[in-house]
Order: structure tokens, then sequence, then C-alpha cells
């Protein structure tokens, strides 16, 4: 069996800022990326078991709880998916917190976003790599894999039901 190669450059923007997720968008699509952008997690969660992304620009705007709990589920769900993390400040304990659970690289926002391409850059070729690897083996699933999704489907609802049983089933 071929080992699918995804051969389109996709990330998705999961940020509350809507006018940074939209400029961030742009400098993305010149650089020749296929922007997905979601406001809420429903949304992202259904891209990405929709679509074959394989970075997740992740903002930790409000909540840092949030933004790691949708780090966690991320690379639950997604392990060979990048997750770089957005902040609007350069908060030590919130970048040591999101390494520790496997985010790629810490940024914080600033009005140059072009510097933000290289980091990207590199999360999908790195996650490009674990895809190869991994999916040869079996052990990385291209999509959304959680036991009964195909008897009860991919929608928003059902991914936030899934992920908040997930989180819940450990304790």
């Amino acid at each position: 069996m071929a080992t699918p190669t995804p051969t389109i450059r996709r990330a998705v923007i999961f940020d509350s800022d809507a006018s940074f997720s939209t400029e961030l968008a742009e400098v993305l699509t010149d650089a020749n990326y296929e922007v997905f952008r979601a406001g809420d997690r429903p949304t992202v969660r259904h891209i990405m078991a929709e679509k074959n992304v394989l970075v997740l620009l992740l903002g930790m705007n409000q909540s840092r709880e949030e933004a790691l709990e949708d780090l966690r589920w991320a690379k639950v769900y997604f392990p060979c998916v990048e997750v770089v993390i957005l902040n609007t400040r350069d908060h030590f304990r919130a970048a040591f917190d999101a390494m520790n659970l496997g985010a790629f690289d810490f940024l914080v926002k600033s009005a140059n976003m072009l510097e933000f391409i290289p980091v990207i850059d590199k999360a999908l070729d790195k996650a490009s790599e674990q895809f190869r690897r991994r999916f040869s083996s079996g052990d990385c699933a291209p999509r959304l894999n959680i036991p009964g999704t195909e008897m009860v489907g991919r929608s928003p609802a059902i991914l936030n039901v899934q992920a908040l049983i997930a989180k819940i089933a450990p304790s």
C-alpha cells in the first residue's frame, strides 16, 4: 500500500481575534497555503476531522486552560498534526505548559506576520514527515479516529460530544 502524501500545504487557524486571523490567513495564502479559519471549537474540530490539515495555529487569547485543552485534544486525536501556539504576550508559564504538551512552538503575535512563515513551514515539514512515517506503520490516522465515528457521523455537535467524552473518560 502506497503511503499517501499530503501535497497541499494546509493550515487551520483557531483564534478568537478575527482581525488577526484574517490577516494571518492572507499572509499564509500568499505563502501558498490553503487556510481554514475557525472561531469556535466545533468548527475547528470539524475542519480537523474533514480536511488533511497538518498544522494547527492555536490562539491563546482568552483562557490559557482552554487553549491547552485544545492542544491536548489535537495531539490525542491527530498525533501527526503540529500545533503552533499564538499568544498576545510572552508568557513563560504558558509557553512551558504548551511545549510540555507537545506544541511545536510558541509565538508571540506581532505586526510582522511574515516572521511566522519559517516556523509554520518547519512545523509542516515535521508533520508531513511524521505523517509519512507513522501512516506507513498504521500508527497515524489521517482523519479523526474515534471508535464509533463511522456510525454517528462527523458533525460539529458529535465532535464536541466525543471530545468531552475523551476528556472525562480518564477521570
